[in-house]
């Protein structure tokens, strides 16, 4: 309860049922010339974490603060993409807003000096960071690939085996 919690995904539909008595804190990306990214996969974590207990997604963490950063576009073919400024930039906002734990679900295939500054800083500061460990079934991606300070998720079967996609 009261623990600021940081989401950095594709925007979310804020008139989705599980986010009717959410007081959720929103950051963006400054806007530019890209389409935005559909919203659905940051709708649906969003919605695991913070859903209402008397909706049908009754959440993990319901009684959090949370704070939302949008750093996806729209490449050009609708999927969602995302670059190492835009994520510095949201991993910056939740410095500012004191968030405590980050919930980061993207996976590049290469990392930057910077992107491993930023959360060796955060993890020195306590900050508990948790990104997709990457879909293409090959080796773990970044930012989970800095081992030492986030922690990489993956999927799993329903026989809870990794599927051959998975990092």
């Amino acid at each position: 309860q009261g623990l600021n919690v940081g989401v950095i995904d594709t925007d979310f539909d804020d008139h989705h049922p599980a986010f009717a008595n959410r007081s959720l804190k929103i950051g963006r990306v400054e806007a530019s010339s890209s389409k935005s990214a559909a919203k659905t996969h940051g709708t649906g974590i969003l919605a695991i974490l913070a859903g209402d207990p008397r909706s049908n997604t009754p959440g993990l963490i319901p009684d959090a603060n949370f704070y939302v950063f949008d750093i996806f576009a729209a490449d050009e073919t609708g999927q969602p993409v995302a670059d190492t400024m835009s994520l510095l930039k949201a991993l910056e906002w939740m410095k500012a807003s004191q968030v405590k734990v980050i919930n980061m679900s993207l996976a590049g295939r290469s990392g930057s000096q910077a992107l491993q500054d930023a959360v060796k800083y955060a993890n020195s500061k306590g900050v508990v960071m948790v990104a997709a460990a990457g879909n293409s079934g090959g080796a773990v991606e970044f930012p989970a690939a800095y081992d030492e300070y986030v922690i990489g998720v993956g999927s799993v079967r329903y026989d809870l085996q990794r599927p051959s996609y998975s990092n």
